[in-house]
């Protein structure tokens, strides 16, 4: 075997296709004498058998250089590409005769379509297959390409692929199929490279009905390897191309182990092409969580999501879990969810908190603002609370004599496990300023609240409790106003 896979064969069936008589006899005294030259024997005879056959090629060239009226002639070329012997006087009387013997036996474009066959690996070797294909069919060579690919031995996967176009090309899609199928056999083997994405993308175009019109297609993903489905058949793992399919609907599904599979519908015309990435979501992996006390609430990532027992989903990557309940230490958990991992099942004992805050007032009777809630009248002390931060404030309180104090904003304490903090609350008196500026009532009129008398207009920023008064503005013995008012916290105006 030579280094193309091939063994000699192919020479000893050498056959003249131009004819005979005139230079097509002479090709075929030369094309026998080379065959015998390329298999002749060794030493002393050898040598004379080729010198032999020199002097007989050299006697027969004179001879039809005299009958043509001249010693040296130039042998006319060919229309035959399979065919060529170059030889003229210079070479005779300096006892050589050119020629090549690949191109004595076969056309040069099918030597080269053997090689590329035998040693394709990629798509661009895969291009050039199809141009010397093309190229051959219009001469009219594909059966000889068939007849010599049949001779090699160990096919490699670029020889099952070439067969298979060849095969198509004649409307042979069975057999096509089933070289298609060899070529992917073939691929797989250990230590074999070859484009198998060109494989599949033909397998799934030869598997599937031609119809009128084709246009190419072209399906990458994200993640890269998911597996293509064209119309319900495997096209094998993205990205996929398919350089000639029926024009018109086509359904693409996209899947990949641990991400939603995704399902589309592509439409191409005759002569188009079609080209979409489909981008996979992870699917979100189930997850149950249990506490021994029920009713906790559940926070993933900050979001509060329901209560134990708790069933739902995470989706990959990295997670934080709370579980929060009233005077139970809060439970952390930080999770790495995998893509397609397993169903995480999640079972925690909750521990009674132990930290504690007491909260005093001055004055007292406020109710206790307690991370947004009202708890009751301060004083009051908070146990069993686990560590944490917590909003700690008062409400408005009204005291009995009428005075408003105003709330307490929270503030946020911190407190640890096993820890007691003391915090005191000193609401603010709500005061409500009351002025009568000058030129509102007459100048000496006598301001009264609820019956007690504050001031003379004019007078300002006098100090007052806030809330609802029945206010008396005299004048002399003259009732100049006589009704109720509401004093708010802050400056409040006097006047007519």
């Amino acid at each position: 075997m030579d280094a193309a896979g091939r063994g000699r064969r192919p020479f000893r069936r050498a056959h003249d296709r131009s004819g005979n008589g005139g230079a097509g006899s002479r090709r075929s005294v030369s094309k026998v004498s080379y065959n015998y030259l390329y298999y002749g024997g060794s030493g002393m005879q050898g040598l004379i058998m080729r010198r032999m056959v020199v002097v007989i090629l050299f006697l027969v060239l004179i001879g039809c250089s005299q009958k043509s009226g001249h010693y040296a002639m130039e042998e006319p070329v060919s229309a035959d590409p399979t065919l060529h012997v170059g030889v003229d006087s210079e070479n005779i009387q300096n006892g050589r005769v050119e020629t090549d013997l690949d191109e004595l036996v076969i056309d040069r474009r099918v030597s080269s379509l053997m090689e590329m066959a035998i040693s394709a690996r990629d798509e661009a070797d895969i291009d050039m297959i199809d141009a010397l294909l093309a190229d051959l069919s219009t001469a009219g060579l594909l059966d000889t390409v068939v007849e010599e690919l049949s001779l090699i031995e160990k096919r490699t996967p670029g020889v099952y692929f070439t067969l298979a176009a060849i095969y198509g090309r004649k409307g042979l899609r069975e057999k096509a199929y089933a070289a298609m199928v060899a070529a992917e056999e073939a691929a797989l083997e250990p230590g074999a490279v070859f484009s198998l994405t060109a494989i599949y993308g033909r397998k799934a175009l030869l598997a599937t009905p031609i119809e009128s019109g084709v246009c190419s297609l072209t399906v990458t993903s994200d993640p890269p390897g998911s597996r293509v489905l064209v119309d319900g058949k495997d096209a094998g793992p993205a990205p996929v191309r398919i350089e000639a399919i029926r024009a018109g609907v086509h359904e693409i599904v996209v899947s990949c182990l641990g991400y939603d599979s995704v399902r589309t519908e592509l439409e191409g015309i005759d002569g188009g092409t079609i080209a979409t990435e489909v981008i996979l979501k992870a699917s979100p992996v189930p997850c149950s969580i249990k506490t021994d006390v029920d009713g906790a609430i559940v926070f993933i990532d900050n979001v509060e999501t329901g209560y134990t027992p708790w069933n739902g989903t995470l989706y990959p990557g990295n997670r934080e879990l709370r579980l929060v309940s009233n005077n139970y230490e809060t439970e952390e958990i930080f999770l790495s969810v995998p893509i397609g991992g397993n169903p995480i099942h999640i079972e925690r004992e909750l521990t009674t908190g132990s930290a504690k805050i007491i909260v005093d007032c001055d004055p007292p009777g406020p109710s206790l603002s307690f991370n947004g809630m009202e708890l009751g009248a301060l004083p009051l002390t908070c146990e069993y609370l686990p560590a944490g931060v917590y909003e700690i404030g008062s409400f408005n309180f009204w005291t009995s004599d009428g005075t408003l104090y105003n709330a307490v904003k929270p503030m946020l304490i911190t407190v640890e496990k096993g820890q007691t903090v003391n915090v005191k609350l000193k609401p603010i008196r709500a005061i409500a300023l009351l002025t009568a500026p000058v030129g509102g009532y007459p100048n000496g009129s006598v301001v009264e609240l609820d019956g007690k008398k504050i001031g003379v207009v004019p007078f300002a920023n006098i100090e007052h409790n806030v809330g609802m008064f029945l206010i008396r503005i005299k004048a002399g013995s003259k009732i100049l106003l006589d009704t109720v008012i509401s004093l708010n916290s802050g400056m409040n105006l006097i006047q007519p």
